[in-house]
């Protein structure tokens, strides 16, 4: 799209602004991560969940609720095992409305057990700078291991979403799912697993087989995109699977950013025009899952 195109051309002036603001975070989720191992805490009933110290709790369904907002750390367990993650709840969260949830995959750097690493890029990142443009209650897994894939890990993301979905007021009609790199390749994958469960899905620089994605994720609202620079991932990585969704009959549209490599995704999440875009879509009624 033209505006993208145009914003790139301050490239230069764009990347010191990432480099700072990575450092940054890295900072904050190094002491995320210690508040949460103070503060976390395990329900009775192996309903593993943390939330901030001293905050007001009341109960819904089985799921403690807290009325503390920004990034909460969580913890779920499943058959035997754990997983932390976080949710984001805007501070003007109001439980009288219906709010859109976003579901986060981040990338094999940020994969881990510490709870906060994933804090460190994409939307998470962005969501700090502009909290405005994201009014939507997100759910922030973390994969446990570098090599693991995020479909591996799909019972665990769809488990913290039925238990945030419980927790929080959302629109059942407006849970989104997007991620970048190997989390790319998860919204890919996670996408075709579930695709009655979304209403988009916005894989930034992402991976897949398109005998297995195109057909399942084909009526779906879809934003791809990917830097034509990418020396990690290569743009036709994308393409191809845009290509399987369009001939399965699918509209999905594709941004290619022209000189960007891998870093696709600092740019993309700072535009105001894909968070409106993504919080406007809605579930396709009747979607059968394939």
């Amino acid at each position: 799209m033209p505006t993208m195109n145009q914003a790139w051309n301050k490239r230069g002036r764009w990347t010191l602004i990432t480099t700072a603001g990575q450092a940054l975070v890295l900072v904050l989720a190094a002491a995320f991560g210690a508040a949460c191992a103070k503060h976390s805490k395990s329900p009775a009933g192996g309903q593993g969940m943390s939330d901030n110290a001293g905050a007001t709790r009341t109960q819904r369904s089985d799921v403690e609720v807290t009325t503390a907002r920004g990034f909460l750390a969580r913890e779920i367990e499943r058959d035997g095992e754990r997983r932390r993650y976080v949710v984001y709840v805007p501070r003007e969260y109001d439980p009288s409305g219906r709010w859109p949830m976003i579901v986060f995959l981040h990338g094999r750097g940020e994969s881990g057990t510490d709870g906060s690493l994933m804090l460190a890029q994409g939307l998470p990142l962005a969501i700090m700078r502009s909290p405005q443009r994201w009014p939507a209650v997100v759910v922030i897994p973390q994969k446990p291991t570098q090599a693991g894939l995020w479909a591996d890990e799909a019972p665990w993301v769809m488990a913290m979403v039925e238990r945030e979905k419980a927790a929080w007021s959302i629109d059942e009609d407006r849970v989104l799912l997007t991620g970048l790199s190997q989390g790319g390749a998860g919204t890919w994958a996670i996408g075709a697993m579930y695709a009655d469960r979304w209403a988009a899905l916005a894989p930034i620089c992402g991976f897949g087989d398109p005998a297995f994605i195109g057909t399942r994720v084909a009526k779906l609202p879809i934003w791809a995109v990917h830097g034509d620079a990418d020396a990690v991932i290569p743009v036709a990585q994308t393409l191809r699977l845009v290509d399987a969704a369009r001939r399965a009959g699918g509209g999905p549209v594709v941004s290619v950013l022209p000189g960007v490599g891998h870093d696709s995704w600092t740019w993309v999440y700072g535009q105001a025009e894909f968070a409106a875009w993504l919080l406007a879509q809605r579930r396709v009624p009747g979607l059968p899952v394939r």
